[in-house]
């Protein structure tokens, strides 16, 4: 027994031995690159609290129908996003931003901006973030009559946000939502009953990919340059878009029931100006464009040819329940475009979030309708 032990710990040892020099030399190599001594020690590859995994854990470990999670209350410190740095604010109630009393509207016009990342903005400080701006916009017209609440939350699902209405927003009494969001139910992760093996495979991943192991951090990414595995595996799934539009019809008919007037906007996915705004397309054609062109002028990536195509399916069957409920859809593909083609500036840092610049068109052009 005991020389089945030794042979068992002895056939690990190499392994074992390679993984901890691995996380050393990936230490010593980003101490001797960014000087900071911080990382040579410390079991956390985030030193500081990160917004990501600061979760209010009352609704994050429910089950369906009830699964949902905000954001812990608290003032997080800069997370620097390609070049770009926000600080984030997350008031009592646990969404980003400034503090609002949820049961007294103080005679404003109250609406809540319900997303993903997109919504929340993970680029911009506080007053940058298109909810944030859109506030601005409003009230510059009619000086303080309205009141516009973040709930993008960084990776919602439609049935997230769905929860999140149902059994939260809709006791505050909002006299408008505003739903901008659907990359990210065409991703791998969005089924509800995932199996309890898959949903540990996930967390251990998550652990060290985050916050755990800068070896394996970095290993995790060269496999997926190497593999081209950045691609959600299960992008081209048919249920998402059902999902997703499913999720989107129970949101109307809560709000309706309520009297909360909806409005949708079609979630912006950046690619090239030729394709970026085009309807009635197909799958070969923006595989075309998108091989041919993987990157804009300033270096950002677009995306792929099947996430494109895909959201591209999912925004149209978003179109068709916004007519048959008359629900307002607003389309600004046409908008952007025209600063993208003049390449007035920058409007995304990558193929789904905007810069300062992008969130500002946005919530102008959004404000405009209101």
């Amino acid at each position: 027994m005991h020389s089945r032990i030794k042979i068992l710990i002895f056939s690990f040892l190499p392994l074992i031995l390679l993984l901890f020099f691995g996380e050393l030399f990936c230490r010593v190599r980003s101490y001797v690159r960014d000087k900071d001594a911080s990382y040579l020690l410390t079991p956390l590859i985030r030193k500081e609290k990160s917004v990501e995994y600061q979760f209010q854990a009352s609704h994050f470990f429910k089950g369906s129908p009830d699964w949902y999670y905000k954001l812990k209350p608290a003032s997080y410190s800069p997370h620097k996003i390609s070049g770009y740095c926000g600080r984030y604010t997350i008031n009592s109630l646990g969404f980003r931003g400034k503090e609002f009393d949820p049961f007294n509207k103080d005679g404003k016009l109250r609406i809540f901006c319900v997303g993903e990342s997109s919504t929340f903005c993970a680029e911009s400080s506080d007053a940058d973030t298109w909810p944030a701006r859109l506030e601005y916009y409003l009230d510059k017209n009619k000086e303080d009559s309205y009141e516009v609440i973040n709930s993008g939350f960084p990776g919602y699902y439609s049935w997230n946000y769905i929860n999140l209405i149902r059994l939260e927003l809709i006791k505050y009494k909002p006299d408008m939502l505003i739903i901008y969001a659907g990359i990210n139910d065409l991703y791998g992760s969005i089924e509800k009953k995932k199996k309890i093996i898959n949903r540990m495979a996930d967390y251990i991943h998550a652990l060290l990919y985050y916050r755990g192991s800068m070896f394996y951090a970095l290993f995790s990414e060269k496999v997926k340059v190497a593999t081209n595995s950045h691609r959600p595996i299960n992008i081209d799934t048919i249920d998402s878009i059902g999902t997703y539009i499913n999720n989107i019809e129970g949101i109307i008919k809560i709000c309706k029931d309520n009297g909360i007037r909806v409005i949708l906007v079609r979630q912006l996915l950046y690619a090239p100006n030729e394709i970026f705004a085009r309807d009635n397309l197909t799958l070969e054609g923006v595989r075309k464009a998108l091989e041919a062109m993987p990157s804009d002028s300033h270096g950002v990536n677009y995306s792929t040819y099947l996430e494109f195509y895909r959201h591209y399916e999912l925004m149209e069957s978003l179109a068709k329940l916004s007519s048959k409920y008359t629900i307002t859809t607003l389309d600004f593909r046409g908008e952007f475009l025209k600063v993208l083609a003049n390449d007035k500036g920058k409007l995304f840092f990558d193929m789904v979030h905007l810069t300062l610049y992008g969130n500002d068109l946005l919530a102008k052009l959004i404000s405009g309708f209101i």
